[in-house]
């Protein structure tokens, strides 16, 4: 090699070491970002956050130290390593990265830790009942149905047992009373343990009440126990889930039922109870000893009587407004009317047919005074109508007169006419008790002769037709009677030596004749009971026999006979839990 190319060549390769050697400048840092740029962290959990740098060009950068803020510690505080820990509920707050003046940040949202909670907390069934209890998830408010793995104890199961069950799908505890008395229902979670109470009775009934599709009945210590139907929340006890059910709506939806009683909450004690005479969906309404009126419920058409008509459910006892002292009271249809300790009479719910006797067809949500500046001594209401007595035995009726295909005449005027104010009944009769039903009325005289009117398809009237009438008319038979009832199509009355009888439609056995043949003429109800009172309803009746013990018979589908099945019966069946 030439002299001349060895040293071009020496020269080239010491510019290269040269250049190789020299201190290269590091990338710089043009962004920061954090993922996950926002999330919502349980207090007391964590979350993990990440800090990218990156270059002019995009690539990620490494080995820059990043330090780590939160601006607000005291709801979520942030390590070193970007690990994010609700401290308490609150938030968004923003976390913020930052690495050689770069900064990024996250916004961290903190919400309470899910809770386990067991639906109802607090329940009271009778010896023989049975009721449901669900595991609830409460998480940032919103409750869900806890699904497993639930297993469910009894603290004290001499009192209540509690087994597992499956229903719908959902995990529940199955409880069932066995002795007077109280426990503790727990339920073991993955979340930990959620426990309710249940109180276990042995009642005797002094009076019962007939719903359109439920029962009310008060014991001789005036504690209020209902069964049937809860669908609007009726039997004023917190087991309307989609899930307590028994009772099938057209054999499709599941509804919340019981067939035996359940406690009404809130610790009351009542002096006389009127269940609605309303099927699907209705409410309750009872007098405390000092003439307080409560009512539960739905409350579509301000039928609770507290000032609202929010159409929602209530399974509390809702005291009605107005600071009224009433004597009686009376659940119709979608309506209620009260009578008060001065004689007067005051209204409140649905008033599309003038039934709240205020002149008009304006349904009201509080009482609201009938029409007339009338004193009365007993008030009734019906479906559709409302009757009342006058102190001198005058009977007055007011409301629908008349509905297609469903009859009319059922305000003894004579005539078709609805009327929006009380109008006396025509045949110049003076009663000692009156009863409005479904679309037919009936009155007792002073010495125990029944009569009816109205709507008489059925023989309801007992006059031994099916000849609707739109004045007083006679039931035949010569009983004398000490009470009456007028139901939804059946009549029934109880005679002075306590015995029963009942005349009208029977195609769900509520005659209690043992068999499902209607009868236009009063028929003994079967089995040689002796009662107090009696109540006739849509379609099925019941009574509290001289002992105290309740009886139902008739349609009982939903619950509504009381007696744990969930069934009709054309006998009178003993209601479940008692003596």
């Amino acid at each position: 090699m030439p002299p001349m190319t060895t040293k071009l060549l020496l020269a080239a390769g010491l510019l290269v070491s040269v250049a190789c050697n020299e201190p290269t400048s590091p990338p710089v840092i043009v962004s920061l970002t954090v993922a996950p740029s926002s999330d919502t962290v349980l207090v007391g959990r964590a979350v993990q956050l990440t800090a990218t740098t990156r270059d002019a060009s995009g690539n990620a950068l490494t080995g820059h130290a990043v330090t780590w803020t939160s601006s607000n510690s005291i709801v979520a505080t942030v390590s070193v390593t970007g690990l994010v820990t609700g401290v308490s509920a609150g938030g968004p707050v923003t976390v913020t990265a930052t690495s050689v003046g770069k900064s990024g940040t996250a916004a961290i949202a903190v919400i309470p830790a899910p809770t386990v909670s067991a639906y109802p907390n607090s329940i009271a069934t009778v010896v023989g009942g049975s009721v449901f209890f669900q595991a609830v998830l409460d998480s940032a408010g919103n409750a869900y149905f806890l699904n497993g793995p639930v297993t469910w104890a009894s603290n004290t199961p001499a009192v209540a047992t509690a087994r597992d069950t499956l229903d719908e799908g959902v995990l529940q505890g199955f409880v069932t009373g066995l002795a007077i008395g109280s426990a503790t229902i727990t339920a073991t979670t993955r979340l930990g343990p959620a426990t309710a109470t249940i109180s276990v009775a042995q009642p005797r009934f002094a009076a019962v009440s007939s719903g359109g599709d439920h029962t009310c009945g008060l014991t001789t210590t005036g504690a209020a126990f209902c069964w049937g139907n809860d669908d609007y929340g009726a039997l004023g006890a917190p087991i309307v889930t989609v899930f307590f059910t028994r009772c099938l709506f057209l054999d499709v939806a599941n509804l919340p039922c019981s067939a035996a009683p359940i406690g009404v909450t809130g610790g009351l004690t009542f002096a006389t109870i009127s269940a609605g005479i309303e099927d699907d969906g209705s409410s309750t309404c009872a007098l405390t000893a000092t003439g307080a009126a409560y009512c539960w419920g739905q409350n579509g058409l301000g039928e609770l009587g507290n000032g609202t008509t929010d159409g929602d459910f209530h399974v509390v006892p809702t005291l009605v407004r107005g600071g009224l002292t009433f004597a009686s009271i009376s659940v119709g249809g979608p309506h209620a009317c009260g009578l008060t300790t001065t004689g007067a009479i005051s209204c409140w719910g649905w008033n599309s047919g003038g039934q709240l006797g205020t002149g008009d067809t304006v349904s009201r949500s509080t009482p609201t005074s009938v029409g007339g500046g009338l004193a009365f001594a007993a008030i009734s209401a019906g479906s559709l109508h409302t009757c009342a007595l006058a102190p001198d035995g005058t009977a007055y009726c007011w409301g629908w007169n008349s509905w297609p295909y469903m009859g009319h005449g059922w305000l003894g005027t004579g005539d078709t006419v609805d009327r929006a104010v009380p109008t006396p009944v025509m045949g110049g009769l003076t009663f000692a008790a009156i009863s409005a039903g479904g679309r037919h009325t009936c009155g007792l005289t002073p010495n125990g002769v029944a009569y009816c009117w109205g709507f008489n398809a059925a023989g309801q009237l007992g006059t031994g037709d099916v000849v609707t009438q739109t004045i007083p008319t006679p039931v035949i038979g010569g009983l004398t009677f000490t009470m009456i009832s007028a139901g939804g199509l059946h009549t029934c009355g109880l005679t002075t030596s306590g015995d029963a009888y009942c005349w009208g439609h029977n195609f769900d056995g509520q005659l209690g004749t043992g068999n499902t043949v209607p009868q236009t003429t009063p028929t003994p109800v079967t089995g040689g009971l002796k009662f107090a009172m009696i109540s006739a309803s849509a379609a099925h009746t019941c009574g509290s026999t001289t002992s105290g013990a309740a009886y139902c018979w008739g349609d009982g589908y939903w619950g509504q006979l009381g007696n744990g099945a969930y069934g009709g019966s054309s006998v009178p069946t003993k209601v479940l839990g008692q003596p």
